[in-house]
């Protein structure tokens, strides 16, 4: 593409996934909304799921700290900037409530938070769970959950390419960051060191899993 040619945005994956949003226009009720409802109860799954294990087994605070300022700096960018409605988007209430997945037509582009917590989300079963919490198959459908959603993005044009490449690199840096300087926080709120993410008090699940990756 030339720069001087292009008509304010042009994204090549927006244009290759182009016949994917088109088939999934055809057929609203069965097609688009299905996908929506699956692909959002997925999100709600896995970040339920987590804060569950985290407020009961887990001492450190790296990860509220990493999503909840991954969500305020995402919720701070796009109250300055704006991108634009690319052709064809698809943001409309499927007709299930979702916990963690706002529905409408607000500035909801840059950067993306349906991939960046998936980000997170694997993170934390990496780093936090033990190995009786099924680590492996937590990441595994964490990571699911991840490429499920970017192809929802892409089918429904809710984000963006750029949207997603910043979400997986944001939410990267914000739990990099915080597993470094958290262990202040932690020491005065726990009442003892934390030296890495990966303090968990034992649990008491019941899974058999192999070694964790």
């Amino acid at each position: 593409m030339i720069p001087g040619t292009t008509e304010c945005i042009e994204d090549i994956v927006m244009d290759i996934t182009g016949p994917f949003n088109e088939w999934l226009w055809a057929d609203l009720q069965n097609r688009m909304v299905p996908f929506a409802i699956f692909a959002s109860a997925c999100i709600d799954i896995q970040i339920l799921f987590i804060i569950g294990h985290w407020i009961l087994y887990v001492d450190s605070w790296v990860f509220p700290w990493t999503i909840g300022s991954f969500q305020m700096l995402r919720r701070g960018i796009q109250l300055i900037f704006t991108l634009r409605y690319p052709p064809n988007l698809w943001h409309d209430y499927p007709g299930v409530f979702s916990v963690f997945v706002p529905y409408g037509w607000t500035n909801d582009f840059f950067y993306s938070g349906h991939v960046g917590s998936c980000v997170i989300c694997v993170l934390y079963c990496y780093n936090c769970a033990p190995e009786s919490f099924c680590r492996r198959y937590w990441i595994y459908f964490c990571v699911f959950t991840g490429i499920l959603n970017t192809v929802y993005m892409y089918g429904t044009r809710q984000h963006y390419t750029i949207d997603m490449f910043a979400g997986v690199i944001i939410a990267h840096y914000l739990w990099i960051l915080h597993s470094r300087i958290m262990h202040y926080w932690d020491d005065f709120f726990v009442g003892k060191p934390v030296d890495t993410a990966a303090t968990v008090k034992p649990c008491s699940c019941k899974c058999k899993c192999e070694a964790g990756p």
